[in-house]
């Protein structure tokens, strides 16, 4: 039988970017912060402000609304709620898009009155649009990298639970990812890299058809690692 706290473990991972601006998004406009040289936040604006732009992110961030299944179906887009620049965005020519630069984009949804997120990295090509990598749901305050690391390991857990309750016929997936609190407060140098932080979050689950709830606790190293011990809160 598992415990509320089974089998942690602890992950070091170095951080995917060393540092980051955030700014906060619209769907109607970007407040884009006063860190930066005003000639890409700008043009990183307009881009983000084109309908085509908002057209692209609105509609995956609905799709992946759909494969959540969550018997909502009248979930709709509320607003851009949150934008995190990884990488500063450079510009060539009269190319609308960045040819280099990476950032963190995210959607708020309207769920039957409740809100809900999705989440999204986009990194900048050369003569073409940013490639776009879905990140995990919700409200995590994870980098990339981090993410992947506690999504292997906690999905992990889910398949030990899902062994144990439907015999494994049925592969876990994640719904939700939630920031529960903050036991250390977060704090950064004078690039953006993070130097001191230690937060929970409840990572949910579908397990043979029922949400199964893991909680996270994550702690940022003063050299900039990040490490996380995670187990299965038990009704």
């Amino acid at each position: 039988m598992m415990r509320h706290w089974v089998q942690a473990l602890v992950f070091r991972k170095k951080r995917l970017f060393g540092g980051a601006i955030l700014l906060m998004a619209g769907l109607a406009g970007t407040n884009v912060g006063q860190a930066a040289d005003p000639a890409w936040k700008v043009k990183l604006e307009t881009y983000l402000t084109s309908p085509s732009y908002n057209a692209m992110i609105s509609d995956m961030a609905l799709r992946n609304e759909r494969a959540l299944s969550t018997g909502c179906l009248t979930s709709t887009v509320k607003k851009r709620s949150n934008l995190q620049i990884l990488q500063e965005p450079r510009f060539a020519g009269t190319q609308e898009a960045p040819v280099a630069g990476s950032w963190k984009d995210q959607v708020e949804i309207n769920r039957c009155g409740r809100k809900a997120y999705h989440n999204f990295l986009f990194v900048a090509q050369p003569d073409k649009q940013p490639e776009l990598v879905v990140l995990m749901p919700g409200t995590t305050r994870t980098n990339p990298v981090l993410q992947r690391d506690v999504l292997v390991y906690v999905g992990g857990q889910a398949k030990l639970l899902a062994d144990q309750k439907c015999f494994g016929f049925e592969l876990p997936r994640i719904l939700n990812t939630e920031f529960e609190k903050e036991n250390k407060s977060l704090k950064s140098d004078g690039t953006g890299k993070m130097t001191q932080g230690e937060w929970q979050e409840i990572w949910s689950y579908d397990v043979c058809g029922k949400k199964e709830d893991f909680r996270v606790l994550l702690r940022v190293k003063p050299d900039g690692t990040s490490e996380f011990i995670s187990g299965y809160i038990k009704k």
